[in-house]
Order: structure tokens, then C-alpha cells, then sequence
């Protein structure tokens, strides 16, 4: 299992970037990190659609797989 986003950062996602690095800056708690910050908070905004999107197209596949058992003869 994946290890899931801090809540800390679930929250600072849903201000802006300006917000969060006041917030979060030297004047903050200073737990902002230019390097990871912007691609953490831009994937928890958005996760839920990418995922909702992503399940929609697993769910949307074609179930009539059609397998030509006589060309797997030899393998078994």
C-alpha cells in the first residue's frame, strides 16, 4: 500500500500558492519546499477526478476477449 498524503498537506492544497507559503514559509512553520510542495499540492487537488477519470476508463473496457485456445494447445 502507497503512503498517502499528510493531511497537513491535504489542507495547504486548497489554499493558494501565495497562502501556503506564507503559511508554511519562513514566516510559518517553515515546512514549505519549493521542490516538492508545488507537485504535492497540484496531486492532491486533482487526485480525485484523475482517479474517477481513470476508473471510468478501466470500467468502460471491452469484456469480449475472444482466446484461441488451439494456439495455446502446445504450452499445456
Amino acid at each position: 500500500m502507497t503512503k498517502g498524503i499528510p493531511e497537513k498537506c491535504k489542507k495547504c492544497a486548497m489554499l493558494s500558492a501565495a497562502q501556503a507559503q506564507e503559511l508554511h514559509g519562513n514566516d510559518g512553520d517553515s515546512c514549505w519546499n519549493p521542490a516538492v510542495c508545488y507537485s504535492r499540492r497540484s496531486y492532491a487537488l486533482h487526485r480525485d477526478r484523475r482517479n474517477l477519470v481513470r476508473a471510468r476508463k478501466r470500467g468502460d473496457s471491452d469484456e469480449s476477449l475472444v482466446v484461441n485456445i488451439d494456439e495455446f494447445a502446445s504450452i499445456f
